[in-house]
C-alpha cells in the first residue's frame, strides 16, 4: 500500500495543544472538561503529546527509508522510553511558549 496519504500534521501552538487535550479528554477518555479530574487531564496531556510524538517519529522513520537506511528506524517503544512527562512537552516545544 504505498497509495498517497495526506493528512493534517499537528501544529505546533499552545492553542493547538489545549483543543487537542480537550478532544483527547473528551472522545479518547470520554469524559466532559467540566467534571474531568486532574487525573484524567493528566491523561488527556499524555494522549495529546504522545500523537505528536509519533507523528515526528513516523516522519524520523519515513525519511530514513527514503534514504534507504532501514537499520536506522527507531522502535516505536524507544520514543516512550522517559521518566518524565514534561520533558516530552520541552522535545516537541511547547514550554518554550507558555
Amino acid at each position: 500500500m504505498n497509495a498517497p496519504f495526506t493528512y493534517a500534521s499537528p501544529t505546533l501552538s499552545v492553542e493547538a495543544l489545549k483543543h487537542s487535550i480537550a478532544y483527547k479528554l473528551m472522545f479518547t477518555i470520554g469524559k466532559d472538561p467540566v467534571i474531568a479530574n486532574k487525573h484524567e487531564w493528566l491523561n488527556a496531556t499524555l494522549f495529546a503529546v504522545r500523537d505528536r510524538l509519533v507523528e515526528r517519529w513516523l516522519r524520523s522513520n519515513r525519511a530514513q527509508l527514503s534514504q534507504g537506511n532501514p537499520s536506522g528506524l527507531l522502535p516505536v517503544d524507544g520514543i516512550f522510553d522517559w521518566p518524565n512527562p514534561l520533558q516530552c512537552l520541552v522535545i516537541v516545544g511547547y514550554l518554550r511558549r507558555c
